[in-house]
């Protein structure tokens, strides 16, 4: 039982920092597109780089849980 509400509360840990790649981008992009002269294609694409990580990662994600066991994999995340 104990096992079950660590893994629940690295869950939740895990859940909430990988928040901010997604929330804090938006706000700050007109500043770091003016500060790094980033035309608005290559302004999108930051704001895109979270998303796509995640789908290259995800296909992969459930073969090494299995492997290294769910409590692994999330440390290593």
């Amino acid at each position: 039982m104990k096992n079950k509400k660590l893994l629940l509360a690295g869950l939740l840990l895990i859940a909430l920092n990988l928040r901010a790649p997604f929330t804090s981008v938006a706000p700050l992009l007109e500043g770091i597109a003016a500060t790094f002269s980033l035309s608005a294609t290559q302004a999108g694409l930051l704001i895109t780089l979270p998303l796509l990580a995640f789908a290259a990662v995800s296909p992969f994600a459930a073969g090494v849980a299995s492997k290294w066991g769910i409590e692994r994999t999330l440390f290593i995340a």
